[in-house]
């Protein structure tokens, strides 16, 4: 998990795994069950390893994913 400076509330999962999570969200949820939801949701999509098959679905980010694996 990390969490992100920003003030607009949001989450999301990268490839891999992280779990982006902004301060706006944090302060936005009214209480720990709000945000455990939230973080259940993107959790489920780790476990599907839907960021992952975006990308693979776009040829530009592959390429770009490609590269950067070979450094």
């Amino acid at each position: 998990f990390v969490v992100l400076d920003s003030a607009v509330a949001n989450a999301w999962t990268a490839p891999g795994g992280t779990i982006l999570v902004t301060r706006g969200l944090l302060e936005t949820v009214s209480s720990e069950d709000e945000l455990a939801a939230v973080l259940a949701h993107e959790c489920a999509h780790v476990a599907k390893r839907h960021a992952w098959q975006q990308l693979s679905e776009n040829p530009v980010a592959l390429g770009i994913v490609s590269l950067l694996r070979r450094e």
